[in-house]
Order: structure tokens, then sequence, then C-alpha cells
């Protein structure tokens, strides 16, 4: 039935009338079935893709329509988490649907979830999710312009989080700095927040998990992939670029596996290449070298 009801809304034959009315069974399946979820989100994906699929799901009048937020404030945990994937989804079928989640302020469901750390497997899966939506090209456009950012840097720095959960806020923060239009739409502020967070997780000496310094080094390698990126990291007063130095070659005893290494390799490489174009960095980089040869 789910089957059937998802390829209905899609069907290019389904006349109006008939997919706004499937639109909200969709919906329902989405947040009361079981096992089904693959098959729904496919079906509301490719609702988005007919002509006028995208006024059924972002109706410009609200009234009797079914809203996503509210469907989503209505919902258990599990639903309100497929309801993020939907979102996801959505986002990458055209710039259009990401106009249209960030005009209907969609994103404050992610924040909402993120927000609230009593449960560590929904805000796990959050995170998952996200992490999904922002290799989206449409995404960077409205997630560096929210409260996310800050979401993210209170996760890392939170010592009641779990491990893993601090890790994939760690990545997701490298991957919205890893491109150069997000230090123009970033308050500087935030930028320095975040680096901050993960300057600390490569600082604590008390800390051996690998995984964390891991996901680290690689948030910085994505940062210092750009000029502007690997400039910053060279010259920001939080002296990042020999913490992780001393967090990938051992030493206080640490973070020696191979993949740190690696990604202090290619953070150092991207940083040589990046960084040489400013005179400021430049020079840190000589500096790092020397102290890190000198010791």
């Amino acid at each position: 039935m789910f089957q059937t009801v998802a390829d209905l809304a899609a069907y290019p034959g389904t006349h109006g009338d008939d997919t706004y009315n499937l639109y909200p069974l969709l919906i329902n399946c989405l947040t009361e079935g079981n096992d089904i979820s693959t098959t729904v989100l496919d079906g509301i994906k490719h609702l988005a893709e007919i002509p006028k699929g995208i006024d059924i799901i972002f109706p410009p009048n609200v009234q009797g329509s079914v809203r996503l937020d509210k469907a989503a404030a209505q919902s258990s945990s599990l639903a309100r988490i497929q309801i993020l994937s939907l979102i996801a989804k959505l986002i990458a079928v055209s710039s259009y649907t990401a106009t249209a989640i960030r005009d209907s302020n969609l994103v404050c469901l992610f924040e909402n979830e993120i927000k609230d750390r009593r449960d560590m497997l929904k805000t796990l899966s959050a995170l998952e999710v996200l992490c999904e939506l922002e290799q989206h090209p449409h995404s960077n456009e409205f997630l560096l312009k929210t409260n996310l950012l800050q979401l993210i840097a209170d996760v890392i720095n939170d010592s009641s989080a779990d491990s893993i959960v601090r890790s994939m806020a760690v990545v997701i923060s490298g991957r919205l700095l890893s491109s150069a239009d997000a230090f123009t739409a970033i308050d500087q502020s935030y930028i320095t927040i975040l680096l901050l967070a993960i300057n600390k997780i490569l600082k604590m000496e008390e800390s051996q998990d690998l995984d964390e310094i891991e996901s680290a080094l690689e948030a910085l390698a994505l940062v210092g992939t750009t000029s502007v990126g690997a400039c910053l990291l060279l010259t920001d007063s939080s002296n990042v670029a020999r913490h992780v130095v001393e967090a990938s070659f051992n030493r206080q005893g640490r973070g020696t596996g191979a993949g740190p290494k690696c990604y202090a390799e290619e953070w150092w490489e991207d940083c040589c290449r990046e960084g040489s174009q400013n005179h400021e960095a430049k020079c840190n980089l000589g500096l790092v070298y020397v102290g890190w040869e000198g010791d």
C-alpha cells in the first residue's frame, strides 16, 4: 500500500486534487509507518520534482495544509528524525526547494533536536542527517546563517556528551568551514568559537580518544583546503597549527594512529600550499616548522 501511495504521488498522470490528497497520506506513512521510510521519502522527493509539487509540500496558503514543522511537533522522536531525513532529500532536489526550506524555517527542527542532548541516539541521528544535508551545494546558503554553528560548538564543548556525538559535531564543523564562501557568510565570532572548540580537543592532555583526535584533525584538514581557511588556521591566536603537530606526532604520547597522522600530513600540505600566498601565514608556517623540528 505504501509503495502504491508513493508511486501515485509521483506519477505524472495523477491529477492535482489527487496529489494534494495523497501528500497527507505520505506524511502520515512517514510518521506512523514502520520499515517503509525509504519508499515514502522517495515518493515525496519525486513529488517535489513534478509541476506544482513544491506548492503542495510548501503551500503559500498554510491553512488546512500539512506543515512539516507542525507534523514534527506532534510526532515521536523517531518520526522527527524521519522528517529531518525528508528535509535532507528535498534540499537536494533544487535551489528552489532549498529556498522553500529556508523560508519555512525548517532548519530550526535540526536545532531543536541537537539542542536537547538527553537522548544520545536521537542527537547522533540528527547530526548524521545534518552531515548528509550539508553535502548538498544548496545547503550552505542558509545553514551558515543560523544558530547551528553555536549549537555545534556547544556539542563539541559538552564533556558529558558521548565521544561519538562530539566527533560527529567536529566533522560537521569542518565541512561547514571547508568552503571559501563560509568565511564571508559566517560572523567571525562563530568561526572563532568553532576553532576554539576543536582546539580544545587537541589540547586536552587527558584525552585518549583517538576517534575524537582524528575527527578534529579531519575538520582542520577540511578548513585548510581553501586559502582563506589555511591563512586563518595559521594566523589564529589559538595557535591551532602548533597543536595539530603536537597532537598528531606523539608530542604528548597520544594521537599516534595512522588516521591522525594522515590527516595531519594532509592538513600540513594544504596549509603549505594555500597559506604560502599570505605573508603572515607564511611566516607562521616557518615558526611552526622550526618549533616542530627543534623539539
